[in-house]
């Protein structure tokens, strides 16, 4: 009796082991994808950064193309 108890109870838990690891495992998976998700918006983020850094620059260029070239028309 005391065997069938034990076996009972090993078994049992053995398979709540199993699906903790499971779990574990699942949650290990979505944590890689999410920090991945993370890097690329990182990425994308710097290069809207760079891109808006060029954008200003170019803003700026015209406006001081345009303010010489008032200067030399007068």
């Amino acid at each position: 009796m005391a065997d069938t108890v034990v076996n009972f109870l090993v078994e049992n838990l053995l398979q709540l082991l199993s699906e903790n690891v499971a779990l574990i495992k699942g949650a290990d998976d979505e944590f890689n994808n999410l920090l991945e998700e993370v890097q690329r918006l990182k990425r994308s983020l710097t290069m809207l950064r760079n891109t808006t850094a060029i954008a200003n620059n170019g803003i700026n260029w015209l406006k001081i193309f345009k303010k010489q070239y008032i200067k030399l028309k007068m």
